[in-house]
């Protein structure tokens, strides 16, 4: 018996020694597991660290306009609208578009935020074609205010007789009564266009203000742009939207009368042009057959000069006015001359050939 324990320890000492070599291997297995873990975290450390830095660059990048460079532009602007001139210097945009905003800043710092602020928005009526001007309208639509802060500040640049923003007023405030109330005294400014930006506005709102009508002739007999956009898809100028307020007031713009004639008899009147004044006509005094003997002139003269080229916005709209005028024309029910009735007839089928293809 004590022969078969000494065997059994033997074997017990026996499988021991085994199971220390084969225990051996495993802190080797171990070991190479920790070079794994290690050197997979060496290789991911560079990269935590390149994003913690891009962070820290981008945090610097934020914060350092408080501290230096645009110190001057918070000395002198209102503490109300720090919050969004920081939104402007901490706006990813900026890091894109780097000059284009810096310039918008430096023009805050110059013209007052107002003032800036207002040329910015006119960005938006940008010459169609334009590809400079439509990219620089979609950073400018990034970085503007929010509308209820817009509003107050075009109202601002409105008091401070910028033409852009008595311009873009009316579009960032929509209260009637207000615009009333912020626009009517700009009526007696200095400066004319401001006049008459603030006249088609008021011709939305009100119809008996004294001098209205009158500022509207006076932007009626000026040759000037209105909206960029519209004026460079049609050819509609500043007349054209004087000529549309005008309609706006209706009989109360009677004296207008005279004047809206004169034009269509002008030479090189815009077709888009002549369109508003015959509409503003029509609506003022209802003499359609005075106002069509006038358009078909000028729409035979465009047919002409423009036989066989595409027609543009602008002579699509006089030969819409036309077809509209001929309409109430054959509704009067007074007898037409043969010669009448047959120029009218070629003018319709012209008509219909153009503005129904």
């Amino acid at each position: 018996m004590p022969g078969k324990k000494k065997e059994a320890k033997g074997k017990s000492a026996s499988s021991g020694s085994k199971k220390k070599v084969t225990a051996q291997p495993k802190p080797a297995v171990a070991k190479a597991k920790d070079i794994t873990i290690s050197e997979t975290c060496t290789s991911v450390q560079p990269q935590t660290s390149e994003a913690q830095s891009g962070k820290q660059t981008a945090d610097q990048f934020s914060s350092a306009p408080l501290d230096g460079e645009f110190k001057q532009l918070f000395d002198k602007v209102d503490s109300k609208y720090h919050d969004y001139l920081q939104s402007v210097i901490n706006h990813p945009i900026r890091q894109f578009q780097h000059p284009t905003v810096d310039e918008y800043l430096n023009q805050i710092a110059e013209l007052g935020l107002a003032r800036a602020v207002a040329r910015a928005i006119d960005c938006r009526d940008y010459a169609r074609g334009n590809s400079w001007e439509q990219a620089r309208m979609n950073i400018m639509n990034a970085i503007l205010p929010q509308p209820r802060l817009l509003k107050d500040v075009l109202k601002e640049g409105v008091l401070q007789n910028c033409p852009e923003a008595i311009k873009w007023y009316p579009e960032a405030s929509g209260n009637p009564k207000e615009i009333v109330d912020v626009l009517r005294p700009v009526l007696k400014d200095n400066e004319p266009k401001n006049r008459w930006w603030a006249a088609i506005h008021l011709s939305r709102h009100m119809v008996d203000e004294d001098g209205l009508v009158d500022t509207l002739i006076e932007a009626m007999q000026s040759d000037w742009v209105a909206y960029r956009y519209e004026n460079s898809s049609s050819g509609i100028s500043g007349r054209g939207e004087a000529a549309k307020a005008l309609a706006r007031l209706g009989n109360k713009a009677s004296h207008a009368r005279k004047m809206l004639y004169a034009q269509l008899d002008s030479k090189g009147i815009e077709p888009a042009d002549a369109a508003q004044v015959a509409g503003a006509l029509l609506a003022i005094t209802g003499e359609v057959d005075e106002i069509m003997d006038k358009v078909t002139k000028l729409a035979e003269g465009v047919l002409t000069s423009r036989r066989g080229l595409e027609l543009h916005g602008g002579d699509r709209e006089l030969l819409s006015t036309l077809r509209n005028l001929i309409g109430k024309w054959k509704q009067s029910g007074k007898a037409k001359s043969d010669e009448v009735n047959a120029k009218v007839e070629l003018l319709e089928k012209e008509i219909k050939y153009h503005l129904n293809p």
